[in-house]
């Protein structure tokens, strides 16, 4: 239950609460520890809100670009295409 559990992912955050929804989550992430999630990884990659990976707001783009290398915390995540038609990032699960 604890991966499902929409707590802070910041270790040392004094925040103990338990968010009602992940918008909520990312509202703290953001506006506390200027940190957020890639809102196409959270509706494309299928893993726990424990799992997904934060990114510093400044580094966001550079993630939806380039995509992340593997590491010890999960593996390789793929830039993020542009449809033209549908005019939004998507996830590109090929690697699964």
């Amino acid at each position: 239950m604890k991966l499902r559990t929409l707590t802070c992912l910041i270790s040392n955050c004094s925040t103990k609460q338990t968010f009602a929804n992940q918008e909520s989550l990312r509202r703290h992430m953001e506006t506390v520890h200027q940190k957020t999630f890639c809102l196409v990884c959270l509706k494309g990659r299928t893993v726990f809100i424990r799992e997904q990976r934060i990114y510093h707001m400044q580094k966001l783009r550079m993630h939806i670009e380039h995509g992340d290398p593997a590491s010890d915390r999960g593996a390789e995540i793929l830039p993020h295409p542009w449809c033209d038609f549908c005019e939004e990032y998507f996830f590109d699960g090929s690697e699964f």
